[in-house]
């Protein structure tokens, strides 16, 4: 009996135990701690959620419109480079057409070749455009050289007339016909130094007393002055054309 009633006394505690466990639990169920701190969790794990998406989302967003503001900043400098580089071009070459219009115009059309003041202005007008042109010179229709500066000392067999300035000069006498760069070899130089210039040849009525005879004029003008152009601009803007590179391999 005594055996029996121990092993019920301590069932019973047991049960009690279980119950008071059961009944705490629900306690704090029903006063909204254990729901309280876990909806407060959810909430604040979505918020925080949320903050670092936008924050990334927006870091990318900002990092890809300064990146395309940077391209097209790129861009857009590059053009004004292009540009500033060709006016710069177009202009040299209006200066070199406009040498070569002054001399056919106020000098070899006003002028008779056999006269000192021919020789006087086509010599003034060299020395004061010697800074852009290397040579001028005066050929008549069978390719004979009638007058030149600042040498007037021609190279040993050179025919004039198989130059590729001087056909198409006599060939096409309504314009003015540009070479690709070269080196001067037609006349010699004290110096022996070889020159890069650029030809400007044309046809030209010249005035040989009684009787005009055509004629083409020759002006080699100084290549360095064009590189010189380029090379200035090319290290400015070189990082620029090589972002439009870039840009269109894209």
């Amino acid at each position: 009996m005594k055996i029996r009633e121990k092993k019920k006394g301590a069932q019973g505690k047991k049960q009690k135990k279980k119950y008071s466990l059961r009944a705490r639990l629900r306690g704090w169920f029903h006063h909204g701690r254990f729901i309280g701190f876990d909806i407060q969790s959810i909430i604040m794990a979505v918020l925080t959620g949320l903050t670092i998406t936008t924050t990334v989302v927006m870091g990318f967003l900002i990092y890809n419109r300064f990146k395309l503001a940077i391209k097209q900043t790129a861009v857009s400098n590059a053009e004004s480079m292009i540009e500033s580089t060709v006016d710069k071009v177009d202009t040299d070459l209006a200066g070199i057409r406009q040498i070569s219009n002054g001399v056919n115009y106020n000098i070899i059309q006003e002028y008779d070749i056999s006269s000192q003041e021919f020789s006087r202005q086509f010599s003034l007008l060299y020395e004061v455009n010697a800074d852009k042109v290397q040579s001028m010179a005066l050929y008549d229709n069978s390719g004979k050289l009638v007058a030149a500066e600042p040498v007037a000392v021609q190279k040993d067999k050179v025919n004039v007339e198989e130059q590729e300035w001087y056909k198409n000069a006599s060939e096409d006498i309504e314009n003015m016909h540009f070479s690709t760069p070269h080196i001067q070899d037609l006349f010699q130089d004290g110096t022996n130094r070889y020159y890069w210039v650029i030809s400007l040849s044309r046809s030209v009525d010249i005035n040989d007393g009684d009787k005009p005879v055509n004629g083409v004029l020759l002006e080699l003008s100084k290549y360095y002055k064009v590189e010189e152009i380029k090379a200035v601009d090319s290290h400015m803007y070189q990082s620029y054309v090589t972002s439009i590179a870039k840009l269109t391999r894209k």
